[in-house]
């Protein structure tokens, strides 16, 4: 799937002064990791992509109005839904790093956008909502086994 405009999600510690002897001393306390991710996907021909996140989507509250739904969908969590982002390295083809977002669900599936006038490839937005990630695995440099 070719996608535009989908960032490495960030992290970020808080902090609490806290007075030692006269002195405040800044103490670590709530990490938070980015939990809102967005992207612009390429649509294929067949419109399976865009159809493969609106079922994605209908996990959690089961659309389906006509045939009865009372939207109860699937809402735990569950680690096991994860989307993987892989950063190419310079030669545009190896895997130099990979980020796991865990615990992914769909919280949007944009419109459709496509035009007969231009030449330009349909595209749609996807926004997902994690519970956490992590970095997966990174091929070069220093720190390879960061988390």
């Amino acid at each position: 799937m070719y996608v535009d405009g989908f960032a490495a999600p960030n992290r970020t510690q808080e902090y609490v002064d806290v007075g030692f002897k006269g002195f405040t001393v800044p103490v670590p306390t709530v990490m938070k990791m980015e939990q809102d991710h967005t992207l612009t996907v390429r649509a294929d021909t067949n419109g399976e992509i865009r159809r493969g996140f609106l079922a994605w989507a209908a996990k959690v509250a089961d659309p389906d109005i006509e045939g009865g739904s009372v939207f109860t969908g699937d809402r735990r969590l569950n680690n096991s839904s994860v989307v993987r982002l892989q950063l190419l390295d310079n030669d545009m083809m190896a895997v130099a790093e990979v980020y796991k977002l865990i615990g992914v669900k769909v919280q949007s599936v944009g419109a459709l956008s496509m035009s007969n006038t231009d030449a330009s490839v349909a595209t749609f937005e996807v926004s997902l909502k994690s519970i956490y990630w992590q970095i997966e695995n990174s091929a070069n440099g220093a720190l390879i086994g960061q988390r």
